[in-house]
C-alpha cells in the first residue's frame, strides 16, 4: 500500500478488501512515507504524484501488478481507478447556484490533473448559468512565505463582490482558507462560503468552522482499486479504460450554510426547511417560521427560487434520499420514510418527477 500521502478513507477501503481477500498487506509506506527495504510482493496499490519521485522510482523497479488511484503521470501505463473530478466541480457549483450566489470562485494551489478537472467542471457550470467566475490562483513558480498566499487571498476577496461561493481544491486547502479568512477578519460563511472536496471527516468535522465538502466516495474508490489489483494478480487482463467513481453529493456543514438572498423572510424559511425537512413539516410550518403571510411567501419563493414552498421541501428530501440510495443498501421503502416522505408511493412519484428515473433504476445506473 504505497500512498503518496495519508488518507484514512483510502486506507479503510483498501484494508476492507484486503481482509475479504485474505491478503498479507504491507502498510509501512503509509506510516513512514518511505519505501520498505526488503519488500517482495505480488501487487501494489498506489498514488503516482510528480513531487514524490522516490516512491515512483521504487514502484517502477518492482515489476509487479500495480493499480493507481490518481490520474497524474499518465506516461506510466498502469491500471487506474479515478474520481469523476469534472462532476465534483459541477456539484459544488450547483450547490452555490441553489443558494443563489452570483459570484463564485475556485481556489487553486496546484496543477494536479484532478484539480484542473475540478476547476473546469466548476467554471463551466458557473458560466453556463450566466454567473461570475473568478480564479483564486495560489500557485507559485517559486516558494513563497505563508504571508504571500494570505496577501493574495486578501487581494482576491477585496476585489470580488460578496458574498462569494468559494470551492477549494480539497478539504485540506479549505481548512487553510478558513484559517486565512479568520486572520483577515472575513466572516465564513456570510461573506465567503467555502466548500472542500473529499469529505474527509478527519479534517471537515474538526476545523474551526466545520467544512462542507463534496463526497467523492474515496473509500469505495480504494475498495474498487484493491479489487482490481486482486484481479490483475490472478492473471486477468487489465481493463482498457480507468474505472471512474462518481461523487455522490455535497455534504453541507457550517462553512457553506448561507443563502445569498437579501430577503430575510425567504432566508428564514429556507433555514427552517434546512433544519426540519426530514420531519413531517408542511407549507404552514414554513410560513410560520418565515414571519410573513402565506401569499407573501409564495410570491417571494417564485421570485427568488422560481418554485413553490412544497417543491423546495421535496427537493431537499430527494437530495437526502439520493445520498441514502448511493451510500447504503437500504430498501426503497425504508429510504422513503427516512427522507421525510409519508408513503413509498409518494416518494417514488416525486423522485421520478424530479430526477426523471425510478429510484431503483437511479441506484443501478450510478454503479454501472
Amino acid at each position: 500500500m504505497a500512498l503518496s500521502y495519508y488518507d484514512g478513507q483510502l486506507h479503510r477501503g483498501i484494508t476492507r478488501y484486503a481482509k475479504e481477500a485474505g491478503w498479507i498487506l504491507d502498510t509501512s509506506m503509509v506510516h513512514y512515507g518511505v519505501p520498505p527495504q526488503f519488500w517482495k510482493g505480488d501487487g501494489i496499490i498506489t498514488i503516482f504524484l510528480p513531487y514524490r519521485p522516490q516512491i515512483t522510482e521504487f514502484l517502477l523497479a518492482q515489476h509487479c501488478s500495480t493499480v493507481a488511484l490518481y490520474g497524474d503521470m499518465e506516461e506510466i501505463k498502469v491500471s487506474r481507478v479515478l474520481t469523476d473530478d469534472y462532476l465534483v466541480g459541477q456539484m459544488a457549483a450547483q450547490e452555490f447556484l441553489d443558494r443563489r450566489f452570483e459570484y463564485m470562485a475556485f481556489a487553486k494551489f496546484t496543477d494536479l490533473r484532478a484539480v484542473n478537472e475540478r476547476e473546469m467542471g466548476f467554471r463551466d457550470t458557473v458560466l453556463k448559468e450566466g454567473k461570475k467566475y473568478i480564479l483564486f490562483d495560489f500557485r507559485s513558480k517559486k516558494k513563497g512565505s505563508s504571508t504571500n498566499w494570505l496577501s493574495r487571498l486578501k487581494h482576491y476577496i477585496e476585489r470580488t463582490p460578496k458574498p462569494i461561493g468559494l470551492l477549494a481544491q480539497s478539504d485540506h486547502r479549505a481548512n487553510t482558507l478558513i484559517s486565512g479568512c479568520d486572520q483577515l477578519g472575513i466572516a465564513v460563511p456570510n461573506e465567503v462560503s467555502i466548500i472542500g472536496v473529499d469529505n474527509n471527516e478527519h479534517i471537515s468535522d474538526f476545523a474551526s468552522i466545520p467544512i462542507s465538502s463534496v463526497d467523492c466516495q474515496r473509500e469505495q474508490m480504494a475498495y474498487q482499486g484493491a479489487k482490481l489489483l486482486d484481479s490483475l494478480m490472478k492473471g486477468n487482463d487489465a481493463p482498457p479504460k480507468p474505472l471512474i467513481i462518481k461523487p455522490t453529493s455535497v455534504v453541507v456543514r457550517q462553512s457553506s450554510n448561507h443563502y445569498a438572498i437579501k430577503n430575510h423572510s425567504v432566508v428564514r424559511a429556507l433555514q427552517f426547511i434546512d433544519n426540519n425537512y426530514l420531519k413531517q413539516i408542511g407549507v404552514k410550518d414554513v410560513v410560520d417560521a418565515s414571519l410573513t403571510s402565506r401569499s407573501g411567501l409564495y410570491l417571494l419563493f417564485e421570485n427568488y427560487l422560481h418554485h413553490s414552498i412544497s417543491e423546495e421541501i421535496s427537493r431537499r428530501r430527494i437530495a437526502y434520499a439520493i445520498r441514502l440510495l448511493l451510500e447504503t443498501d437500504a430498501p426503497i421503502h425504508r429510504i422513503a420514510f427516512q427522507s421525510g416522505f409519508q408513503s413509498t408511493e409518494n416518494f417514488c412519484r416525486v423522485f421520478k418527477r424530479l430526477i426523471g428515473l425510478q429510484a431503483s433504476k437511479y441506484r443501478d445506473n450510478f454503479w454501472k
